[in-house]
């Protein structure tokens, strides 16, 4: 039986059972874009995203049973899932900043690998629009994670910096000043000069006739 879905049922209408056209085998998503895309939009969690992982594994199970490319798909997969997980389990804003920004690049490099295996017509188009807008999402909610423990980092650091300029200037209106130490000018002694002339003795010793 065809599901339809409720807010866009003039444009999407898939089969919820596996069937075959022209010879090839198609999935259908349809559940789990129903239950999540339009019922929940923008809210990106744990449940999502392992079922959206899930419905990787369902779309690339129709590959061919040795592709490389299968398994590396399903391998980025779950290191999106294991990213996400650890980036909300920890509340340490370094951390979360890092496993945000591998997140983020994971989930880029699926859609990458997903429209690869799109062009090789290895994957139905419809399937590859929903994962694609899901995963979308999903680099999404990592880029805005990533974005608030990088200012929470920064906040965090302009505050400490903030307080250790305090301190350093309570510090130094606390201790005790020393006084300015102004050398004295070095007197330069002059040599002595006698203002009064030199009295003159050879009249007097004349008069008393001396030395005559």
């Amino acid at each position: 039986m065809a599901r339809l879905c409720p807010e866009k049922s003039n444009i999407y209408l898939f089969w919820t059972k596996t069937f075959f056209n022209m010879s090839r085998k198609v999935l259908s998503l349809v559940d789990f874009y129903i239950d999540f895309h339009y019922s929940r939009p923008n809210m990106i969690n744990e449940e999502r995203i392992s079922k959206l992982t899930s419905a990787v594994y369902k779309v690339t199970d129709l590959f061919a049973e040795k592709e490389p490319l299968k398994f590396t798909i399903r391998r980025v997969c779950l290191d999106v899932l294991s990213l996400y997980v650890s980036c909300s389990e920890t509340s340490a804003p370094e951390a979360k900043k890092n496993y945000a920004r591998k997140g983020e690049i994971q989930s880029k490099i699926v859609i990458k690998y997903l429209s690869l295996a799109e062009y090789q017509d290895w994957i139905d188009p419809k399937n590859f629009h929903i994962l694609k807008e899901e995963y979308s999402l999903v680099s999404q909610w990592f880029s805005e994670t990533f974005s608030k423990a990088k200012e929470s980092m920064d906040n965090k650091k302009e505050f400490h910096k903030k307080k250790r300029l305090e301190e350093l200037t309570l510090s130094q209106e606390k201790a005790p000043r020393k006084e300015e130490y102004t050398p004295e000018k070095s007197i330069i002694s002059k040599p002595f000069i006698d203002d009064n002339p030199p009295i003159k003795v050879e009249p007097l010793f004349k008069d008393l006739g001396i030395g005559q």
